[in-house]
């Protein structure tokens, strides 16, 4: 039973699949936080845009050059 004991404790076959996992973990957790933050961004920006008085449209008052007469 000792045996058993020892080479289970030297095997370290799962180690690098833990580590990936724990890699993975983190970078899900940063993204996670980035989306977060550019999602508070975005929703305070289309806030002041919705809040804000119409502009004047510049082509509600458009009236054409008038053309010279022919020669």
């Amino acid at each position: 039973m000792l045996d058993l004991t020892e080479q289970f404790g030297r095997d370290d076959a799962g180690g690098t699949s833990l580590e990936y996992g724990l890699i993975a973990a983190g970078i899900a957790v940063g993204i996670s936080m980035f989306v977060v933050s550019l999602g508070a961004q975005l929703k305070s920006t289309f806030t002041e845009i919705a809040g804000a008085p119409p502009q004047a449209s510049s082509t509600a008052s458009f009236r054409p050059a008038r053309l010279p007469d022919g020669p």
